[in-house]
Parts: C-alpha cells; sequence; structure tokens
C-alpha cells in the first residue's frame, strides 16, 4: 500500500514529465523511525543498467524503425511514420500514394493482387488480363468497352463482334465483321466462305493434318520417334529398317536371310568366331584375337606341341628355351646359337668350352 501512496505522491508533485524522481519515504528499522527520499524512474521510465540510475522512456509499442523519446511515444527513423500517425503508434515504411498496396520499405510500393505501380503516382492502377484492349481497366479484370466492342464476361476483355460464327471455323473475330484463322492454322485455299485449316510445320507425309502439328498417319503407318508416320512391317525389321509396309531393307554391312532378318557380312570370314557387326569377329570361347584372327589359348602351356617364337624348343616343363644347333659342350645355351661355359671352363676360338688350366 505503501507504494501505491508513493506513486500518488509523485504525481501530484508535477515530477511525471521528469525521468527521475524523488520519492519521499517514512520508514521503522529496528525501532528507529528513518524518513528520506528514495531516487527511482518516474512512472512510464524504466532503470536502465544495474548500479547508476539510467532512465529511459517506455513505449507499450515497440517502435519498430524508430526510438522511444518518450513514454508512449516513438520517433520514426528517416522513410518512416507513425502509423496511422499516431505517435504512441510503432513506425511503418513511408510510401508515397501506394493506394491498393502495402509500404514493405520506405519508398518500396508493393501492390495488391490485381494492381500494378504506376512509377509517376506512386499510386497502384488495376490491371486487366490481356491490358483490356479496346476498353479502360476500371479494377482488376473488369474492363469498361469503347465503341462498338462488348465486354467478354468470362475474360473480361473487350472483343469485337461479327456476324459470322469465326469459332466454328477455327478462327476469331479480329475487328467488327473480321475473322482471322486461330494460331496454327491458314485460310481453306479455294473456300467460297471463311474456313481455316491446320498447319502441320514439318509436313504431314503419309497421313493427314488433324490439327496444327498433330499429324493423323495412315493405315498400315504408325508414328516414330520424330512424331513421324512411318511405315508398319508387322514382324518386325531385325538389323534392317522398315522402308515401306512389311518391306525391310538391309542396314550397310548386313546381308538378308529371311524378309525380316539380316546378318552382318564379314568379308574375310570368321574362323572360330561369329561375324557379330559388319568385318567385326566375335570369337568362341577359348580363342582370342590375335593378328585380328581368333586363335586357341593354351592357359597352361602347349604340351605336345610347338614354340612359335624360331629359335626356341619346348622343354618337358612346357617352357619355350633356346637352341644352339652345334651344342654347347661344357656349356649351356643362353641365346638361339649363343653359349655359356660353365664354371672352371672358357670360350674358346672354335666357340667351344675348354677347361681353363691355372698352371699352364
Amino acid at each position: 500500500m505503501w507504494i501505491c501512496k508513493l506513486v500518488i505522491y509523485s504525481l501530484l508533485t508535477g515530477f511525471v514529465a521528469a525521468q527521475i524522481c524523488e520519492v519521499p519515504y517514512n520508514r521503522h528499522f529496528h525501532g528507529k523511525h528513518i524518513q528520506g527520499k528514495l531516487k527511482q524512474c518516474c512512472r512510464g521510465y524504466r532503470k536502465l543498467g544495474t548500479t547508476k540510475l539510467n532512465c529511459v522512456p517506455i513505449c507499450k509499442n515497440a517502435c519498430s524503425n524508430g526510438k522511444c523519446t518518450k513514454p508512449n511515444e516513438c520517433t520514426c527513423n528517416v522513410g518512416y511514420v507513425n502509423l496511422n500517425r499516431i505517435k504512441s503508434n510503432r513506425c511503418v515504411s513511408y510510401c508515397k500514394g501506394c493506394n491498393h498496396g502495402e509500404c514493405l520499405a520506405p519508398g518500396r510500393c508493393v501492390c495488391n493482387g490485381g494492381y500494378q505501380l504506376d512509377s509517376k503516382t506512386g499510386n497502384c492502377v488495376p490491371q486487366c488480363a490481356g491490358g483490356c484492349p479496346n476498353g479502360t481497366c476500371t479494377s482488376p479484370n473488369r474492363c469498361s468497352c469503347n465503341k462498338g466492342y462488348t465486354l467478354n464476361a468470362t475474360t473480361q476483355v473487350c472483343q469485337p463482334t461479327c456476324e459470322d460464327n469465326c469459332q466454328r471455323f477455327n478462327g476469331f473475330c479480329a475487328a467488327p465483321n473480321r475473322c482471322d484463322c486461330n494460331s496454327g492454322y491458314v485460310l481453306k485455299p479455294n473456300s467460297k466462305t471463311f474456313a481455316c485449316q491446320p498447319v502441320c510445320k514439318n509436313g504431314c507425309k503419309n497421313g493427314v493434318c488433324r490439327a496444327p502439328e498433330v499429324c493423323e498417319c495412315n493405315k498400315f503407318f504408325q508414328k516414330d520417334a520424330d512424331k513421324n508416320c512411318s511405315p508398319i512391317c508387322e514382324g518386325g525389321c531385325v538389323n534392317a529398317k522398315c522402308t515401306k509396309p512389311d518391306v525391310c531393307e538391309c542396314r550397310p554391312g548386313y546381308t538378308p536371310i529371311s524378309p525380316n532378318v539380316c546378318l552382318a557380312v564379314c568379308p574375310s570370314g570368321c574362323k572360330n568366331g561369329d561375324c557379330v557387326a559388319p568385318d567385326v569377329c566375335s570369337c568362341h570361347p577359348g580363342h582370342s584375337k590375335l593378328d585380328g584372327v581368333c586363335s586357341p589359348v593354351c592357359e597352361d602351356g602347349c604340351e605336345n606341341g610347338f614354340c612359335a617364337a624360331p629359335g626356341y624348343q619346348m622343354d618337358i616343363e612346357n617352357k619355350c628355351i633356346p637352341v644352339c644347333e652345334g651344342g654347347c659342350e661344357n656349356g649351356f645355351c643362353i641365346s638361339p646359337d649363343k653359349c655359356s661355359c660353365n664354371e672352371g671352363y672358357e670360350m674358346n676360338t672354335g666357340d667351344k668350352c675348354t677347361p681353363i688350366c691355372k698352371g699352364g
């Protein structure tokens, strides 16, 4: 209760506008009567920090983009104003004009849906789908049509009127009583009345153009990957191309073995292998390419066979060793027709190993 009385007293003393107020107090402490004045932040201010008495104003609403300079009074930064021009309100971005929009940052107006910013006035002006040709856009997607045009209730676009039914023949009313063809259509030649026909830019070989870029294939033809009408070969074409309905034509390097199947040709043959592509052999198991020919492979050597390199022969371990035609007496053959002497022997002029006599 005494705190409430002190606050009421401070209000009556006229210190409301000050930041620091002196509030008298009257207490009893250990049998003693103590009187004095207590300094504290006035109403509408709060203490900043824990030591020195520093009072700052309090604003119930966060100023945002401004500073609380007096109790419940925001001073806004440059480019900002108090909401609804009330000083106790927060600071919001300021934009010139910006009707039918929202000011998201100083000078940056973002218009509501259906409106677009006019840089000259800063206001948001209504927009109509298609730009409201032949009329004036009075509100989003709502046009006021010029004389001679009528408003389409669905698209809110001012459209000319034609006595003929242009849409029935793939067209539209481009101007009062003037029909033009829709996109993808052209005027039908030699027609006495208005009529449009579809166009297929790449033509429609083996078919009929039913709609823009839509080709309907004739009988015995079907759409390929390129959306062209290609002939159908019921049995398919192996290594060949279907050039006409049920007619296969072999690709280069292939020869026909039946009306629908072509096999690759290897002019040099394909011994110990199969011809898998023009002049390309795939060796049978146990064979590998050697100088372009499929030759057998002996993984464990060639027992009871022969050595391919000249000047060598197979030993008992199926290894190829060099051969010296004259033999290597008291030595061994290290390469075809070249001997190396055993220890204690030397090569004489006759290409033979003779013993070495140390005493002569």
